[in-house]
């Protein structure tokens, strides 16, 4: 997993099993661009973080970016499979992301 950021041809991406310092960074860098004017924030496959990783290490990621995200105030949407991982990060209590989100369930584009 190599969570990745793009804005305008510029980009920065990270490894698992790096410091979260430097998730942090990376989410600093985000906040700021924010800070410019209006910004959204997508984040797709979402649930890849508490699949791949140590159960440990992925609910502490989960947390600090549930965190930073609320600091910042920015619209956020969140993509991912339709697979009940996904959902249970939004609905299961014992996630950082518990009751954060609306889910909504988007299917395919018809056909025209």
């Amino acid at each position: 997993m190599k969570p990745k950021l793009s804005y305008h041809g510029v980009g920065a991406a990270l490894s698992t099993r790096m410091p979260t310092d430097h998730l942090k960074r990376l989410l600093g860098y985000v906040a700021e661009i924010a800070k410019r004017g209006p910004f959204s924030l997508f984040i797709d496959e979402l649930q890849d973080v508490a699949e791949r990783l140590d159960p440990r290490e992925g609910e502490a990621i989960l947390g600090l970016l549930r965190s930073e995200l609320q600091r910042m105030r920015i619209a956020c949407f969140f993509a991912g499979s339709s697979r009940e991982s996904f959902r249970s990060l939004f609905i299961n209590d014992s996630s950082p992301f518990y009751e954060s989100a609306r889910l909504l369930e988007v299917g395919p584009n018809p056909s025209g």
